[in-house]
């Protein structure tokens, strides 16, 4: 059997040999077939080769065709495809579709991940109707007479309504009997100058407006229901009067709305400290018989299945009745119904319903015993006195009920309650609560506290040991009891689906986690891995030199170039990090040295400002800094303060070029500001340092836009530069500005970003000084447009219609040819050391090729290369937290070193010990 490769490309002379069954029809070949070229992987078969025949082998025998040419389609490419050589346009490309699909992949994974995370967390707090019961104070000064104003209460509208006396008169004197829904002024109000209603019409649900209708009270103009200033209905389809809800005046000018929930299930008042209970008076016992032949008469306040049950109207006149021959409010009668009905089914279940004395009153309701099971949870405080258990379970039928104040019980405290699953059924709307908070009267709390103490559980977990009140609470014990006896945690919340939340529910959301969650975290961890190159390592610099014995010098006094650089460990790798935090904090801990600012007025009109920095602790060497900070710095900027600092305590006298117009506290007093190859003002700097210390050394030091101007300077011709400078060093600059702009104008790398950045901060600075800049006379000479200048969305049409106008240049790339220091490289006759960043998000690695160039073809010049540290970075140590000194500042002190000493001997070199500061 011959290859696929063979069966693929066999030559015209093969020879098919028949099988007995069929004949072979051999094609007759015109020609002979020759190979013009050999197929990629060179395997084509050479020699007579033969196709075997079977029973099933088919006898037709193709050829391939090996000498077609193939068209020329390169006039069709695109000219980025042309050659596949250049690596450097492909790897930008690929590089920003990268970017943009892990960045919309974080996106779509981070709008995922929040809806996930919002419904996990909360899962873990209240539900939001629990959180709707929770009371709220109104301050009531705010609120003018005769205006009514909303809040929102238990997720419903709150009128709150100041009554002037004309409406409190009106509202008194109104005829009980003729109104729909009879309630007296009085039996609504608490205080007669404010009425507190639930704004929502007692018709279809709609929210009436206030101050409005025939009646002057509140109209709803859905279906035309008026109410009275008294929230009385009045007119129109609606059967009742607004509800009141329960609520106090602790003082004169706040309102209090009551039965708030207690999350953490923990009473009111402490139960050491509560007063003896008063025994019931027989006022209160012929209240409860009244209210138990009223039942028994009405079979549909306590049966289902009654015609009238759901017939509301119906069942709160009856409740009326009964309320006026008491003469009492009807929420209280409905109230005591409930605790006598609750006590009455838990001793039922709990055993001891013989000893209640209205048991054979109310044995009519053991066929309608409730099937909801709830755990009411007293937990005690610390400092209780009594330190035995009140943690006890009890067995109830319950729902959401407005607290009510009364004076018939002396004693009311508020208990939270838990509900747990129902036995068979799924619970009603209005059931569905996870905890409900109720006012207990006393004989309730009795229940709590006479009851003996017992298991706390279904017989199911009968074995669990008891818990410790001030620690555990009811479901941490059930929580125990599976672990210990290894059941699975579904079963517990198969059976108790509304338990509550503590480190145990945390490990069983995490075991149960969906797949699609545990997805988008994997997903967006592995986006962060990819961004902040986690998996990156660190590496030593990269230096390249033509100079041996320069190199030795270097490495002599910076053994920190030997060493690998070490970036903080979570983000340092990532150049963009490196980047975005230097532009926010530029340092750590940042120190501000102590100088003094002088003031240097120039032939054009502008005004110069350099900050001089003396040395704390004085050498034997007398070396100055001449600083020139980045686009838009000054000596104020964070990262100059942190560097000038730091050569302070190693002995350099420091000097910072201010940008004309970076600080906003000298004002600008000629039509221009600084540039990007602007350097008559880094120079008049260094001639008057010259002029005031005519003996010292000075090393220019620049940091990117001021790399850019230093570079410049120590290379051009013209510029009459003192003997006293012995070398310069520049950071992070670009070294072409025309290819560089362009690159700034792609989103490669995000660098369109950075772009935006900066120039939004160059604008600010020159609309800070607009006055000057663009006052009437400066917009006349240079022939400016203040519209085309603030809507500049680049650099370079910022360069249009500002700087280039400015300094009398034709086009902005005439602009950029003359700023770009590349172009003076061959005319530096000064040691020179340059430094960048590999990952510099704001420079592609094709600009650095000049400098390399240049380094390796010239005495004492030197390139060195990091591998990460981004545009200014070059953060070190820690996880998160880096050092407060950067490998960037350890760095340049040891290159001011390495430059004194090629300028001298080495006797003379100054001492590497630095001042304690």
């Amino acid at each position: 059997m011959i290859s696929a490769v063979s069966r693929a490309y066999l030559r015209a002379n093969v020879q098919a040999v028949p099988n007995s069954l069929k004949p072979a029809v051999l094609g007759t070949a015109q020609g002979k077939k020759v190979v013009v070229a050999p197929c990629t992987d060179k395997s084509l078969p050479v020699g007579n080769t033969r196709a075997t025949m079977g029973l099933q082998t088919i006898h037709q025998v193709r050829l391939a065709h090996s000498d077609l040419e193939v068209p020329d389609f390169t006039p069709y490419r695109r000219e980025n495809v042309k050659n596949a050589n250049r690596r450097n346009d492909s790897a930008e490309q690929r590089k920003a579709f990268s970017y943009m699909l892990v960045g919309a992949t974080a996106v779509g994974s981070a709008y995922a991940a929040k809806g996930l995370v919002n419904t996990f967390v909360s899962s873990m707090s209240a539900s939001a109707d629990v959180l709707a019961m929770a009371k709220i104070e109104i301050k009531l000064g705010d609120i003018p007479e005769g205006k009514s104003v909303t809040f929102k209460w238990r997720g419903k509208p709150l009128f709150i309504r100041h009554r002037t006396g004309a409406e409190i008169a009106t509202e008194r004197n109104v005829a009980v009997a003729t109104l729909r829904d009879p309630q007296s002024d009085d039996q609504r109000v608490t205080k007669p100058e404010w009425l507190v209603v639930i704004g929502v019409c007692t018709h279809l649900g709609c929210v009436p407006i206030a101050n409005a209708g025939d009646f002057g009270g509140y109209y709803c103009p859905c279906h035309g229901s008026h109410y009275d200033a008294s929230g009385r209905i009045r007119k129109g389809p609606a059967p009742l009067n607004l509800e009141v809800p329960a609520h106090t005046f602790p003082d004169e000018g706040t309102l209090v709305h009551k039965s708030a929930v207690n999350i953490h299930c923990v009473l009111l008042k402490k139960i050491g400290n509560m007063a003896p209970r008063r025994k019931l008076n027989k006022n209160i016992l012929l209240m409860d018989k009244q209210i138990i032949d009223f039942v028994k008469e009405h079979q549909f306040v306590y049966d289902r299945s009654h015609e009238n049950f759901n017939n509301n109207i119906y069942k709160e006149d009856k409740w009326k009745q009964l309320a006026d021959s008491l003469d009492e409010p009807v929420e209280l009668i409905k109230k005591r119904w409930k605790t006598l009905k609750d006590r009455y089914f838990r001793l039922m279940k709990n055993g001891g319903v013989e000893n209640y004395k209205y048991c054979h009153d109310l044995n009519f309701l053991g066929p309608y015993e409730p099937r909801r099971r709830s755990i009411i949870r007293c937990k005690k405080e610390e400092n209780y006195e009594d330190n035995s258990q009140m943690d006890e379970s009890l067995d109830s039928s319950h729902s959401p009920v407005d607290a009510v104040d009364n004076d018939m019980f002396e004693n009311n405290y508020t208990l939270s309650i838990t509900s747990l699953a129902t036995d068979d059924a799924k619970p009603t709307k209005l059931e569905n609560h996870s905890i409900v908070c109720e006012e207990v009267d006393e004989i309730a709390l009795e229940d709590v506290l006479q009851m003996q103490p017992k298991k706390r559980y279904a017989d199911t977990y009968a074995e669990s040991k008891p818990t410790k009140l001030e620690n555990e609470s009811v479901c941490s014990n059930l929580y125990e009891h599976l672990l210990q006896s290894q059941q699975n945690f579904a079963q517990l919340f198969a059976e108790f689906p509304y338990i509550a939340f503590d480190r145990q529910y945390l490990v069983y959301i995490v075991t149960t986690m969906s797949t699609a969650f545990l997805t988008a975290i994997a997903v967006i961890l592995c986006i962060l891995f990819r961004i902040l190159n986690v998996n990156s390592q660190p590496l030593k610099p990269s230096v390249w030199c033509l100079d041996q014995q320069f190199l030795d010098t270097l490495y002599k006094i910076a053994p920190v170039l030997k060493e690998p650089y070490v970036p903080t460990r979570l983000w340092g790798f990532s150049g963009h990090m490196q980047t975005v935090l230097h532009s926010i904090i530029g340092r750590v801990k940042c120190p501000w040295p102590l100088g003094e600012r002088v003031y240097l007025s120039l032939e054009d009109g502008s005004t110069l400002t350099y900050d001089l920095y003396q040395p704390i602790k004085e050498f034997e060497d007398d070396i100055t800094l001449a600083i020139c900070p980045g686009i838009g710095n000054s000596s104020e900027s964070v990262y100059i303060r942190t560097f000038v600092h730091y050569a302070q305590c190693h002995g350099y006298r420091c000097a910072v070029l201010n940008h004309i117009g970076a600080l906003g506290s000298v004002q600008v007093t000629a039509t221009r500001i600084f540039t990007y190859g602007h350097t008559e003002d880094f120079a008049d700097m260094i001639n008057n340092l010259h002029r005031k210390y005519p003996g010292t050394s000075i090393i220019t030091v620049g940091f990117s836009l001021g790399g850019n101007l230093i570079t410049k300077y120590l290379g051009e011709v013209q510029t009459k530069k003192p003997e006293s400078i012995i070398g310069g060093i520049s950071i992070c600059q670009g070294y072409n500005a025309v290819e560089g702009t362009k690159c700034l104008l792609n989103w490669q790398n995000f660098r369109r970003l950075y772009l935006y950045i900066m120039t939004e901060n160059m604008k600010s600075i020159i609309l800070k000084h607009r006055q000057v800049l663009l006052s009437d006379e400066s917009i006349q000479r240079h022939n400016l447009n203040e519209r085309e200048i603030i809507a500049a969305a680049t650099l370079p049409e910022l360069d249009e219609a500002y700087t280039r106008r400015v300094h009398n240049f034709s086009t902005t790339q005439e602009l950029y040819r003359w700023s770009s220091s590349e172009n003076y490289f061959d005319n530096i006759d000064k040691p020179i050391i340059f430094i960048n960043a590999k990952d510099d998000p704001l420079i592609p690695e094709f600009l650095l090729e000049p400098v390399k160039n240049f380094v390796v073809s010239h005495q004492q010049a030197c390139y060195i290369e990091v591998a990460h540290g981004g545009h200014l970075g070059f953060y070190e140590g820690g996880f998160i937290y880096p050092n407060p000194v950067t490998w960037l500042d350890r760095t340049l002190i040891a290159m001011i070193g390495a430059l004194f000493i090629v300028h001298t001997t080495p006797n003379k070199h100054k001492s590497g010990v630095p001042a304690q500061c």
